[in-house]
């Protein structure tokens, strides 16, 4: 229930709530993203847009609340990313410690406008959130935290989209990266870290009283990394940074006869059961991707999972190789060890393609 603002007149309060349930019945019959936040942006036609009248303050905020109040019906009609899900869920746990009432502005705007706003302090909400559990002797929420944590190291939306199964390889990660063997390493960045802006440029923070939280900080991204590299071994994904050097070759050469735009990197089409394709691309009618495999794909790698992931990669490599051929997609494969202008070359002999 929207909680109308004591300066509002009640000939505004029953306009506002004539606007609400009016919108609330047209949106409910809605059934298309497009239309339903259509029809939700034009709460915004009712706005005043003088600056200086405290009286059409009130009235534009009490309309925001409207859209706080109608949202969750967007929720219930239609299907959000792994990303949007991501934040629905931070901003579910962290709003009974909202400092100000117009965060709760934060999910729809996030959510209407493809994440390109509302969520400029959720960050230190979520930092705050994990801060009081701890205070209490509470359990921290992992998913909060890595909420918070994006912005030292960037949460891919791999990871998202297999988020039980990451957590799971983080959780055991977690023990393992242990800087104290008898506290949690998340507890422990908590109990040190503090809100100092100046932080000096050291080589190492790790004898720094002041500023050890940073070091643990360092821990906790590689601890991150491995974790994500466990859940991309699994899933028959290349490493993080593996291959990056010699795929970048490939596209430099790729771009020199190919137009960019038409070329899709990491490509992870539903069709592709939760596999990727390194490059995707189609000439005419004509569909074509590009593998780049490292040594792990043709022999057993210790660091890689030795035999067993081996067998593992082989199946998943076969299953990626028997879909493109269901679907009539050419696949090059580009070994570690070939010459780089030799597989160009085959590439453009197979689009008639010649130098010149």
């Amino acid at each position: 229930m929207i909680e109308y603002d004591e300066h509002l007149t009640s000939e505004e309060i029953k306009k506002l709530k004539i606007i609400t349930e009016q919108l609330r019945k047209e949106l409910i019959k809605i059934n298309l993203i497009d239309q339903f936040k259509s029809k939700f942006n034009e709460i915004d036609k009712f706005r005043e847009n003088s600056e200086d009248n405290l009286e059409d303050y009130y009235w534009n905020k009490a309309l925001e609340y409207i859209k706080v109040e109608l949202f969750p019906i967007y929720l219930t009609k239609f299907e959000i990313t792994s990303r949007q899900q991501f934040m629905v869920y931070t901003f579910k746990k962290c709003k009974p410690y909202f400092s100000i009432n117009e965060d709760n502005f934060y999910l729809h705007r996030y959510i209407l406008s493809n994440g390109r706003g509302g969520i400029n302090d959720l960050n230190s909400d979520a930092l705050k959130y994990n801060r009081n559990q701890i205070n209490q002797n509470k359990p921290y929420d992992l998913i909060v935290f890595l909420y918070y944590f994006k912005k030292f190291y960037d949460i891919s939306d791999l990871v998202l989209e297999n988020l039980n199964l990451y957590l799971k390889y983080l959780a055991e990660e977690l023990i393992q990266s242990r800087i104290d063997p008898n506290l949690d390493i998340i507890h422990h960045y908590y109990l040190e870290h503090n809100d100092e802006w100046n932080i000096p440029k050291l080589k190492s923070y790790e004898r720094s009283k002041k500023f050890y939280y940073i070091h643990i900080q360092e821990c906790l991204v590689q601890c991150l990394r491995k974790s994500e590299n466990t859940l991309r071994s699994y899933l028959g994904i290349k490493p993080i940074g593996e291959g990056y050097l010699r795929e970048q070759l490939i596209y430099n050469e790729l771009i020199k006869f190919l137009d960019p735009k038409k070329i899709k990197k990491r490509f992870r089409p539903e069709w592709l059961d939760g596999l990727e394709l390194d490059f995707y691309f189609k000439v005419g009618t004509r569909e074509y991707s590009i593998e780049h495999q490292g040594e792990q794909h043709i022999r057993a790698i210790t660091f890689f999972g030795g035999h067993i992931n081996f067998q593992s990669q082989i199946k998943r490599d076969r299953k990626k190789l028997d879909i493109c051929i269901e679907r009539n997609i050419k696949l090059f494969y580009c070994y570690f060890d070939d010459d780089l202008k030799e597989f160009i070359g085959k590439i453009k002999e197979e689009l008639n393609i010649t130098d010149g």
